[in-house]
């Protein structure tokens, strides 16, 4: 009688332990998810961030700037502008 309960007290302790394991492990998962989305964005903030800042830029140094350099400068921003749309 008592081996058999014995036995029921194992199973039982076995059972909770994989139950609390599968647990912790959900539990984990979504936590790791939710890191990701803040993850992400704060890079879509810190993008639109850059890229404000490059506009700006580009609009100042084109009235600064003339002549072919002021264009090579215009268009490397351009460039950098269009490369964080596509990131």
């Amino acid at each position: 009688m008592f081996e058999m309960i014995d036995q029921w007290w194992e199973n039982y302790q076995k059972d909770m332990e994989k139950y609390l394991t599968r647990s912790l492990g959900i539990a984990l998962k979504s936590e790791k998810a939710g890191k990701r989305r803040r993850v992400n964005q704060s890079g879509k903030n810190e993008t639109n961030r850059a890229k404000r800042t490059i506009s700006s830029a580009n609009k100042g140094l084109k009235e600064a700037l003339k002549g072919q350099f002021g264009d090579k400068v215009s268009l490397a921003l351009d460039e950098q502008e269009k490369a964080l749309d596509k990131g």
